[in-house]
């Protein structure tokens, strides 16, 4: 499901003020899949990731260690 739900108002104030769901609240997920899924939709850019690059490691070492 989408982080943020209901009109494009509603998501940018949600967006603004709320941090998303923990995937792992809303199915058994490990907590590595948090990490990464939070990261990249952090609000603030310095929070986020780098480089689209870092962001597939990330997944690629989640994948390597299951």
């Amino acid at each position: 499901r989408p982080p943020y739900e209901g009109s494009s108002f509603e998501i940018m104030d949600q967006i603004k003020n709320d941090d998303p769901t923990p995937p792992s609240e809303l199915a058994e997920l490990p907590p590595k899949v948090d990490d990464i899924l939070l990261t990249a939709l952090a609000t603030d850019k310095q929070d986020r990731y780098e480089d689209v690059l870092l962001l597939r490691n990330d997944i690629q070492d989640l994948f390597d260690s299951l």
